[in-house]
């Protein structure tokens, strides 16, 4: 098998191979540049405390939830961008601990977003149904997916087991926008206080089947207050530089989730940006 070679510009490739020499260590520009970020980055993370190793059992059960979900190793390790010995050493290696910047590599993937082929519909469902605990109907939200009526509602009723990747994007792109803004349907709202259906601000993580949401007794509208104070305190967190993992670790949420809200607030800021350009 062919070397992975690390690309320009990361410390890998400056550093070179460790144990070969069928490759050569990259002394460019891009590459000096990446291996001095991350030294700095790592005595900045000394300065503060932060561990450079964590715990392997949380990473060893997240990649092995990934392979259930037909993940293989080598497409955790292209994704990631890990090697597959390192994805094997996680799960099967001696070790207690895993480097902290390979932990957050491998944490960021999910389950549901394997490359190629379809995905399961559990999340979708969950995804419609807060929703619809919002006030947007299934009608409503099939014509914003672009998909029909009918099989918008096999999804929300749980009659489909999986759905095409595009499927499930176009799904959760109308879900990031919309589940905590208030619809207009309180028919939408009455049903799905009826049948129990969580709200966003539920949930942990929506796409585990293994999660159950926190219903509690409030309503819709204090449950997004919440979750509004919630998002607020991490885009605080990372306007003071905090890591990703700091923040999780600080207020008690999955590092996935707090990837997630990060993401989805660069891209709302530079959309902002975009908007403002036109």
């Amino acid at each position: 098998m062919a070397d992975r070679i690390p690309a320009h510009g990361t410390p890998g490739r400056y550093q070179g191979p460790r144990r070969h020499n069928r490759w050569q260590a990259c002394r460019c520009d891009l590459c000096r540049a990446a291996a001095l970020r991350a030294a700095k980055t790592q005595e900045l993370r000394r300065l503060r405390g932060v561990a450079p190793y964590v715990d392997r059992g949380p990473v060893a059960a997240h990649v092995q939830a990934l392979l259930n979900a037909q993940w293989t190793k080598q497409q955790i390790a292209n994704v990631s961008g890990v090697s597959r010995k390192t994805v094997w050493n996680v799960l099967y290696g001696e070790h207690a601990t895993v480097q902290l910047g390979t932990a957050q590599a491998l944490l960021t993937l999910k389950p549901l977003e394997r490359p190629g082929g379809p995905v399961p519909a559990v999340g979708a469902m969950r995804r419609l149904h807060a929703l619809a605990a919002m006030g947007w109907t299934l009608e409503w939200t099939s014509r914003q997916v672009g998909i029909s009526y009918t099989a918008t509602r096999d999804i929300s009723s749980g009659r489909t087991m999986s759905i095409q990747r595009q499927h499930f994007s176009a799904i959760d792109r109308v879900y990031r926008q919309h589940a905590m803004r208030l619809g207009p349907s309180t028919v939408a709202r009455d049903i799905a206080r009826r049948k129990q259906w969580a709200t966003a601000a539920a949930w942990d993580d929506i796409d585990d089947p293994n999660c159950t949401p926190d219903l509690g007794t409030e309503d819709p509208v204090n449950r997004t207050t919440v979750a509004a104070y919630r998002l607020n305190e991490i885009a605080f967190l990372v306007d003071c530089n905090v890591s990703e993992h700091e923040i999780a670790e600080r207020l008690g949420m999955r590092p996935q989730y707090v990837h997630d809200v990060i993401r989805d607030k660069i891209r709302a800021l530079r959309q902002t940006e975009l908007d403002e350009a036109a």
